[in-house]
């Protein structure tokens, strides 16, 4: 298991390193098969509560991630209720999980690459201003994890668990590619290839 540690707006020192590390290792007690774990820790300057401290954890596990945030006035603080959080995630699934009968997939598991993008906005504008259309985004983060096929139903479940837009995964009972994403009138969407 791999743990990426970043800071924005504030220094990683050797005592907090340690702190997140440990803290974030105790998640191998939760999921089995964690491969990568990325937390990022930064610091905000806010004007109703002065400054906060932010931590963000994403969980990369075989067929199943988990992601939750947390702000507080103190970092170390912060990672204390990010993991509460995300065990409450793990021990949710788990629980719906043995609720719920297995379903044979018709494949085996499939890769897929993740990648965030920024964009520098300074740069963008000057590069406006100057008429070049040459201004690519870079990538920030990337990530390659497996994907077991999932049926529609898990997906939003995941989607859900996750707390992010959307999820593209294998479907399960057509072996094509699809995205599930959360709708602006609260509910789930699909897309999937049209059928030739």
């Amino acid at each position: 298991m791999r743990i990426v540690l970043t800071g924005r707006q504030i220094e990683l020192t050797p005592s907090l390193k340690e702190f997140a590390e440990k803290k974030l290792d105790s998640l191998a007690s939760y999921v089995d098969h964690i491969d990568e774990i990325d937390a990022i820790l930064s610091v905000e300057k806010t004007k109703s509560q002065g400054l906060m401290h932010t931590a963000e954890v994403t969980v990369w596990a075989k067929g199943i991630n988990f992601r939750a945030s947390q702000s507080h006035k103190d970092m170390y603080a912060a990672i204390d209720l990010i993991l509460d959080k995300l065990a409450k995630q793990i021990t949710r699934y788990k629980d719906k999980r043995k609720k719920k009968p297995l379903r044979k997939h018709k494949k085996d598991q499939s890769a897929f690459t993740h990648a965030v993008f920024e964009f520098d906005e300074e740069l963008i504008a000057a590069q406006e201003a100057e008429h070049q259309k040459d201004s690519k985004p870079k990538i920030i983060r990337s990530h390659n994890f497996a994907s077991k096929p999932m049926f529609i139903d898990e997906a939003a479940e995941q989607l859900q668990t996750m707390q992010q837009d959307f999820i593209i995964f294998n479907n399960a009972d057509s072996d094509c590619l699809s995205v599930v994403y959360k709708r602006t009138d609260g509910n789930i969407g699909l897309i999937e290839p049209q059928a030739k």
